[in-house]
């Protein structure tokens, strides 16, 4: 592989000079500077991106953080950032925590290490980490994607889970489903933001129908504690299943927990949704290729992938604009099954 000072050499010139001809060659006489592009040429010569990068501040690079890979939703993310980012010219590097926060704090403590252009967060801002956040914000861009509605100081792409879950339940409610059921994930000593929002919506909708609150939130301190999110989902339906009077309808905070809810309706002589309607949250690839058929609250992910990206390579464009904050709404996609009751 050539190097610059191969350049240099062919054409005659110093390695400085072929340094300046690739960062302005207007800065070079023409007939230089043509002497240096035909030994680029000759020698298939590519600057090293990372060296252009530490010397010019640009080094397109972008780092992506998520919660948990074991969340279909955040990889679809993670998708759409990374090929709009192919699209603008840089690369987007990923980072799971694993619902860890104390992790979350040393990634974010050493992501100025390397050299990132700005970071994009999702669904991680959480109080215990909101002063890390902010003293990361002062080294670099950052972009949050959360289900928080105060957050207004931060460019953020929110998406307002509460009211999605809100009015999914209220559907429900609405064609005549009495008995409707929560299962949440996570872990109940720690809950994260977008968690209690989708519950705080499913709460207000079947208090305000007066139906009974019929909750299932995994037990346990950490993330390692908490059974994964298929596994909620079965042992939350045999705890709802196992009730007086079960519920005719169960929604869920992500669509794998629908997806163990419908695994265990199935293997225990239920039919799905006619005697359960099951309804899962993020409208991920499983929701739609699963059989039996669940129904989902769609989020409008292309969407918010273009806006967290479009925010970030604003900031860095501009790093002293005022904040923006861009609102997207999610909606629920009912299965071809589906009856009122």
């Amino acid at each position: 592989m050539a190097k610059i000072e191969d350049v240099a050499k062919l054409a005659g010139v110093s390695p400085a000079s072929v340094s300046r001809f690739l960062n302005n060659r207007n800065l070079l006489r023409d007939i230089t500077a043509e002497r240096i592009q035909d030994a680029i040429t000759k020698l298939n010569y590519s600057p090293n991106p990372i060296a252009v990068g530490l010397r010019t501040k640009h080094t397109k690079m972008i780092a992506f953080i998520i919660p948990s890979m074991n969340n279909l939703y955040y990889i679809e993310l993670f998708n759409d950032i990374h090929r709009l980012c192919i699209e603008y010219g840089y690369t987007l590097c990923l980072y799971s925590v694993e619902e860890d926060l104390d992790l979350l704090k040393k990634i974010l403590g050493e992501l100025s290490e390397f050299q990132y252009e700005g970071i994009i967060i999702s669904y991680l801002d959480e109080p215990e980490i909101f002063d890390e956040i902010c003293r990361l914000r002062c080294r670099m861009p950052v972009v949050l994607i959360s289900a928080d509605s105060g957050k207004t100081d931060f460019d953020v792409v929110y998406l307002d889970v509460r009211d999605a879950t809100y009015q999914a339940t209220k559907f429900y409610i609405d064609h005549g489903y009495r008995r409707v059921a929560f299962i949440g994930g996570g872990f109940s000593d720690g809950l994260r933001i977008i968690i209690k929002e989708k519950k705080r919506g499913y709460e207000e909708a079947v208090q305000e129908a007066g139906c009974p609150v019929l909750l299932d939130i995994p037990k346990g301190k950490t993330f390692f504690d908490a059974p994964d999110n298929m596994t909620a989902g079965i042992l939350g339906a045999h705890d709802m299943m196992a009730l007086p009077e079960p519920p005719d309808s169960i929604l869920c905070s992500l669509d794998i927990i629908a997806i163990g809810v419908c695994r265990y309706l199935s293997e225990n002589g239920y039919c799905v949704p006619e005697d359960v309607a099951v309804t899962g949250f993020s409208g991920t690839t499983l929701a739609n290729i699963y059989n039996p058929a669940i129904s989902t609250i769609v989020q409008p992910l292309n969407e918010m992938a273009r806006a967290a990206l479009d925010l970030l390579l604003r900031r860095i464009k501009e790093p002293e604009s005022d904040p923006v904050r861009r609102s997207f709404c999610a909606s629920l996609r009912v299965c071809r099954q589906f009856k009122n009751r």
